[in-house]
């Protein structure tokens, strides 16, 4: 917290008198937050790029943790990410946004709209509240809308993948994927099945393959009628190349993306202001019994077959973001920090139906995604890997069923894999 004597930062208009409040020059003065402000622009010009409008307080902020005395505009409901005068929001305030800032920066405004207590439109679509952020920051808590067509950053993360498979890659524990010719190819099933976990993830702040109503990456791909094999998420990064940097530095995310048997791809990417790590990302795979149900129809003029940039050699030593800790262990970074989940392998849930029993090492298993490796590697089809004793049961044959609460993360391999 900050006190309230610290809190005055002047404001000072432009030569002329201005005609968009949102125009209005914050003048620094001394502190260095929680400045009343209409749009992201005032506080970026003012204190640099990484400060933005809160669109719940309206008030200058660097972090989604930064905290401020009251008064605040209360935008709620959804929260106000317009930045265009005049300002349409629902925000519980009444000075906002018609006295939020000084008289002086309201003269030659059209005054007739931005009252508070309108009808609650929310323009903000277009990510603006926080620097180039893509088309995925579509304001308010709807985490079940689809956005029209795949953002560009969606499509990049797939273009790098697709770069990454073909110029070949060893992973950080050592295993070596060569040269992969054959592209993934993108599907759109699995991109609302990603960005509505990602979207999820933003609205809802919090960070986890559980859905926050306790659905897994299974059940969400099934909801979009496909099966899928693996899901990755990160958070943190608000570039495509620096998210697929976090899952190279990941031993169990780079082996789930370098797998030759994931044939079907697509990234889902939401960014949220308010948010703990603002930028979040999804990645879905599926095999290729998907294939004949493939679903392009999200890539509107795109072509059916994504056009696949030459492979370049790979560098000696491939830039990777190093992993760190699962967020559950995190003491509440700021937005900027990069996070990667925990292991990507194997569902919480158990075994049944189990058929005989195949030796795996021990040493070789401490992990769930060693532990599939192994058991697959040993000619297994199912697994079963006790989390809180790091033991990898692998079977010939087995039947899975998904419990949120288990202690086990199970897995059976598919007839394509």
């Amino acid at each position: 917290m900050v006190s309230k004597s610290n809190l005055f930062i002047g404001l000072i208009a432009s030569a002329a008198a201005l005609s968009d409040p949102t125009q209005w020059k914050l003048q620094r003065n001394g502190d260095e937050k929680c400045t009343q402000c209409l749009a992201t622009s005032q506080c970026q010009e003012a204190y640099g790029d990484d400060w933005y409008c809160c669109p719940f307080m309206k008030k200058c902020v660097n972090s989604g943790s930064m905290s401020c005395f009251y008064p605040i505009a209360d935008c709620r409901s959804p929260v106000c990410r317009d930045e265009t005068w005049p300002i349409n929001c629902n925000c519980n305030n009444p000075d906002f946004p018609n006295n939020w800032l000084p008289s002086e920066a309201y003269e030659g405004a059209d005054m007739s709209g931005g009252d508070s207590g309108n009808d609650g439109n929310d323009s903000g679509n277009d990510g603006s509240d926080g620097g180039d952020q893509g088309n995925n920051d579509n304001g308010g808590n709807d985490s079940t809308a689809i956005p029209p067509e795949v953002d560009e950053k969606e499509l990049e993360s797939f273009r790098l993948l697709n770069e990454l498979r073909a110029s070949g890659f060893t992973c950080p524990q050592g295993a070596v994927y060569p040269p992969n010719p054959e592209p993934l190819l993108f599907d759109c099933r699995l991109w609302k099945a990603s960005y509505l976990h990602s979207k999820d993830m933003s609205t809802n702040n919090y960070f986890s393959h559980t859905s926050f109503d306790g659905r897994s990456f299974v059940t969400r791909g099934n909801e979009q009628n496909i099966s899928p094999s693996g899901e990755n998420i990160a958070a943190g990064s608000s570039t495509a190349q620096g998210t697929l940097n976090q899952f190279m530095g990941s031993d169990g995310h780079c082996r789930n993306m370098m797998n030759p048997s994931q044939r079907l791809f697509a990234m889902g990417y939401s960014y949220d202001s308010t948010a703990r790590y603002r930028h979040y990302w999804t990645q879905n795979f599926a095999r290729s019994s998907q294939i004949a149900t493939l679903d392009q129809s999200c890539l509107n003029s795109t072509p059916t077959e994504m056009p696949v940039p030459e492979p370049t050699p790979a560098p000696t030593n491939m830039p990777s973001a190093e992993p760190t800790a699962a967020p559950t262990t995190m003491n509440t970074p700021a937005p900027t920090d990069l996070v990667v989940d925990e292991d990507p392998c194997g569902v919480a849930g158990k075994l049944k139906s189990k058929g005989n029993k195949i030796k795996v090492s021990k040493k070789k298993t401490k992990d769930v995604c060693s532990c599939e490796a192994e058991c697959f590697a040993a000619g297994g089809n199912a697994y079963m890997f006790k989390t809180n004793s790091s033991k990898c049961s692998c079977f010939e044959s087995a039947k899975s069923s998904e419990k949120a609460n288990s202690k086990f993360l199970v897995s059976v391999k598919t007839a394509d894999e």
